[in-house]
């Protein structure tokens, strides 16, 4: 007689197709006590993992930007309110300028500056959410090329 196959959870993201996010549930299973979210100034709709985020968040990255709570430009650090809808997890999110000007060392000097503000709020453990830009796949890479240089191996960087 076949014993039956019990299912088993979707695996944290940081495993889960090598980093990158395959479904709601692998976010909500992040092992992670913060989350860093990287974005641009000139991307819209937000895309990628602060795509999948915001609509997890019933749209209230995309309303910050709306308002002018958030604008995406290079150095912007905020910690936001996300109302338990992320549990206990902080939420940092992180400009990165107009896309157009991306260069790929910009990628390191963001991550670090991440980490120092995360590092600073008392965070130990926590996971950057890469940025997208529509029809430039290599910015996502270069940006997870230059923060996992700088970035210590605890953090995971995730992708969609």
């Amino acid at each position: 007689m076949q014993q039956p196959v019990e299912s088993s959870p979707a695996p944290p993201c940081a495993v889960a197709a090598g980093g990158r996010l395959t479904h709601l549930a692998d976010l909500d299973a992040l092992a992670a006590g913060d989350l860093g979210v990287f974005f641009f100034a000139d991307v819209r709709p937000l895309m990628g993992v602060a795509g999948l985020l915001d609509w997890h968040l019933g749209g209230q990255l995309s309303r910050a930007l709306s308002s002018g709570a958030l604008s995406g430009m290079a150095q912007e650090q905020t910690l936001m309110a996300t109302d338990g809808r992320l549990g206990r997890r902080r939420l940092f999110c992180f400009g990165l300028g107009i896309a157009t000007a991306w260069q790929p060392g910009l990628g390191a000097a963001a991550a670090a500056a991440a980490a120092q503000a995360i590092e600073r709020a008392g965070g130990k453990h926590w996971a950057a959410l890469a940025p997208v830009v529509p029809h430039r796949a290599q910015v996502e890479a270069e940006f997870v090329a230059a923060a996992r240089r700088c970035l210590a191996a605890t953090v995971p960087i995730l992708c969609c």
